[in-house]
């Protein structure tokens, strides 16, 4: 982990093998925006991927309903590293 990308909410590439994604790193409004939509039922993993996910710097889903169309697998691998990006640089991550 990169301190500075973080705190600067510098995009991250992942490469998953089959798949490279840019991802949005979470910021203070997000985890806001997480907490309420996890309260409303909202299927978290979906909001995750729809919320993070980037293709030339712009959100690639327009809706959740996209998002739970897609192969549930490759969903979910991408939602595992963007839910590691909101807890980037606390002492329970793996630090790099």
């Amino acid at each position: 982990m990169n301190l500075k990308d973080a705190l600067t909410l510098k995009n991250k590439e992942v490469d998953l093998g089959e798949l490279k994604v840019s991802l949005r790193r979470p910021s203070l409004a997000d985890l806001a925006e997480a907490y309420t939509q996890s309260k409303e039922g909202v299927n978290f993993t979906a909001w995750l991927v729809y919320n993070h996910l980037l293709e030339d710097d712009k959100q690639y889903f327009n809706s959740i309903d996209e998002v739970m169309k897609c192969d549930g697998l490759v969903i979910e691998k991408i939602a595992v590293e963007i839910d590691k990006l909101y807890s980037e640089g606390s002492k329970s991550q793996d630090q790099q």
